[in-house]
């Protein structure tokens, strides 16, 4: 076995080992704020600045294979589809956006899965 074949089979050997211990994709651990269930927090709106219409939820998911294919939909975007498919076009905005996420991963790079939950309060705002 020549040198070079030696060096380009440590150097994959190395790469593909940082591959599999999830130290090319960590990042998605991190993304969403602890949450604790526990909590029942209520907002009470008091202005008379804009109406309540109520609470909306919506639910995304991304999943990613071997670092290249990524597919899935995720994004505060999701929030607001769902309040226009409930209240139409009186919203005007959605306020106390909370996001959940939920992690699972099979050796990190090969296979990876993120479901997040999205809430919040849509408002419309008076003229």
């Amino acid at each position: 076995m020549s040198r070079r074949s030696w060096l380009v089979m440590v150097v994959l050997a190395v790469v593909g080992a940082a591959v599999l211990s999830g130290c090319g994709y960590p990042e998605i651990l991190h993304r969403s704020v602890r949450f604790n269930a526990n909590t029942n927090v209520q907002t009470v709106y008091t202005s008379a600045n804009y109406t309540v219409l109520g609470s909306v939820k919506a639910e995304g998911e991304s999943r990613c294979i071997l670092l290249v294919y990524h597919e899935g939909t995720v994004g505060q975007g999701l929030l607001w589809e769902e309040a226009k498919e409930r209240y139409g076009d009186k919203v005007t905005a959605i306020k106390d956006i909370t996001a959940k996420t939920h992690y699972m991963g099979i050796l990190p790079p090969i296979y990876s899965l993120a479901k997040t939950t999205y809430r919040g309060t849509a408002i419309q705002e008076k003229p």
